[in-house]
């Protein structure tokens, strides 16, 4: 018995060092990341521009666009003719998790006393499973997303294995050569270059050519996307948020190339189901749940045509306007009268 004790002892006592070691070397790869993002990082540096020119416009700010670079290069707010002052607060790569605790920052201390109106962007990809995992390298989560929320948001096994590899090994592979560290060591502190300078919003120019990215949307389109649980939690927690502060959530759909292929082309079983991933009903249904106010807003896809993308995912200039008349007829017709 005294020996079926003491390995017992010895079991437990090893599992815990095993299980302290690996929590250092977590909280170790996390704060280091987050330290170098924010020193040497160009998108860091963006990031930090576009929250400089949201907070100068904050207290004006009536109607908001939220989302990843989509909505970034997609949205002109000078090019939709409204009553209300609208601003773009989306960023290249960012998540409805970022998002979340983005506006959580601004909102709790009433930063946004006007803000009447947030047009979430709500697309197959923003749903993906993936997305979850490889945002937590980027500057726009850690900068909101306080560490201690990590095991909460993805649990200890994938904080600890799958979010490790998948977040810092394949996002940092390609940079962990001489020549890459010794150019991150020049750049530091200094300015970005001049076309990553936002000025609240993207600019895209350029159109695509659809034999040159024939086999990405191929790629695209095999793709399943099934949406996770955890990052539809958190487009609840983000509609709840607002309605708390008063302010009306839509979800946003804007067309992309691949909407624009699948029209022109004879439709596959392939292309059915990115049809229906599309459409994310069943997504919608369950943000629905107790929410009898929310709205879902599907840009038509036949108001578009490849001469309005630069490239698979964003719009260029041709198709922001396009996009912007849209929205200026929308807005007449939806919102109220100021």
């Amino acid at each position: 018995m005294n020996s079926s004790t003491s390995s017992s002892k010895i079991f437990w006592k090893k599992s815990f060092f095993f299980l302290l070691i690996f929590l250092i070397l977590f909280l170790g790869v996390e704060i280091t990341s987050r330290w170098i993002l924010k020193r040497f990082s160009y998108g860091t540096l963006q990031y930090d521009q576009s929250l400089s020119y949201f907070e100068k416009k904050s207290a004006q700010v009536e109607l908001l666009f939220c989302g990843d670079s989509e909505l970034y290069y997609g949205i002109q707010p000078d090019q939709i003719q409204t009553p209300y002052f609208v601003h773009n607060f989306a960023f290249p790569a960012e998540g409805i998790i970022a998002t979340y605790f983005k506006l959580k920052a601004y909102l709790e201390t009433q930063q946004c006393p006007r803000l009447k109106f947030i047009f979430l962007q709500f697309q197959p990809h923003t749903l993906d499973r993936e997305k979850r995992f490889l945002l937590r390298g980027h500057g726009d989560f850690q900068r909101f997303v306080p560490l201690y929320q990590i095991f909460s948001i993805y649990g200890p096994k994938e904080t600890l294995i799958q979010g490790l590899y998948q977040s810092y090994f394949l996002k940092y592979r390609s940079s962990l050569n001489p020549s890459s560290l010794v150019g991150l060591w020049k750049q530091r502190n200094q300015p970005p270059p001049e076309k990553l300078l936002p000025s609240g919003y993207g600019e895209a120019d350029g159109i695509l050519d659809p034999a040159k990215v024939l086999e990405e949307v191929e790629q695209k389109l095999s793709l399943k996307i099934e949406p996770d649980p955890n990052l539809l939690d958190y487009y609840q927690k983000t509609i709840k948020l607002a309605k708390k502060y008063h302010i009306h959530v839509y979800l946003l759909q804007i067309p992309n190339y691949l909407d624009i292929y699948v029209r022109e082309s004879k439709k596959t079983p392939q292309n059915q189901e990115y049809q229906k991933n599309r459409l994310l009903n069943e997504s919608y249904s369950r943000l629905k749940e107790g929410l009898s106010e929310l709205s879902i807003i599907r840009v038509p896809v036949e108001l578009f045509s490849v001469n309005h993308f630069r490239d698979v995912a964003h719009l260029n200039k041709a198709g922001v306007l396009c996009l912007a008349e849209y929205l200026t007829q929308l807005f007449s017709k939806t919102l109220p009268e100021k």
